[in-house]
């Protein structure tokens, strides 16, 4: 994805969040599918809540105490 596609992509995503939210939309939730996509969603909830990275994301998949 070059630079100029990846700033249509989030200018799109914005037109539509603004759109909803004229329509009453109150809350926005970001999602995505692979390893090491969580970052992102991690860093946009961060950053929409005003919260720690540390606050917004765990541990990781697979990993628990014995890890």
């Amino acid at each position: 994805m070059s630079e100029a596609e990846a700033t249509a992509a989030l200018e799109a995503g914005i037109e539509i969040v603004n759109g909803q939210a004229k329509l009453g939309l109150d809350i926005v939730g970001t999602g995505d599918m692979g390893i090491g996509n969580t970052t992102a969603s991690a860093a946009i909830c961060a950053v929409m809540t005003g919260k720690s990275p540390a606050e917004v994301t765990g541990r990781g998949t697979g990993i628990d105490d014995a890890n």
